[in-house]
């Protein structure tokens, strides 16, 4: 009686543990084949969406010299670029870091509301800083303004 009921309790516990193992262990083997699938497909889905090749080629990634020189040609292409479409340029890239900072679902609105002030406050400045670049560079083109580091260094000495 007891002791065959206890017998098939334990059976019955231990068929239950194993399938439970099995269990485990398919979960296990199907979460890693996942994660197989997307470690080999990421490259390709991050390629279709970025371009890393290019993003190195324009100066991402790059210092010292070669961020200088890629930082000088990435003005002188704003520089070259209409106000209106320079203008709606910066608009665009401002929204969108905006929409970049604020794109957690979780983050309580009078955080993301205070993250998009202090975007559009601190736009403000590179939109005047980028207007004095192109201002700038036209003075310099009109020979309104020298651009020769020597001879500016001249007017800060007093004899």
């Amino acid at each position: 009686g007891m002791a065959a009921l206890n017998g098939q309790v334990s059976d019955g516990a231990n068929q239950a543990y194993q399938g439970l193992t099995k269990g485990q262990h398919a979960a296990a083997d199907a979460l890693t084949q996942a994660q197989l699938q997307v470690r080999q497909s990421l490259p390709t889905l991050t390629k279709d969406r970025l371009d890393f090749s290019m993003l190195q080629q324009v100066g991402f990634g790059a210092w010292g010299p070669v961020l200088e020189r890629r930082k000088a040609e990435a003005y002188e292409a704003m520089l070259v670029l209409p106000a209106p479409a320079r203008l709606r340029l910066l608009l665009a890239l401002r929204e969108m870091v905006k929409d970049a900072a604020v794109a957690d679902p979780d983050m309580p609105g009078c955080v993301a509301a205070r993250i998009e002030t202090a975007v559009d406050r601190s736009w403000t400045d590179v939109v005047v800083y980028q207007e004095k670049l192109v201002e700038s560079a036209r003075m310099a083109a009109q020979g309104r303004i020298s651009t020769d580091h020597a001879e500016l260094a001249t007017f800060g000495v007093h004899s």
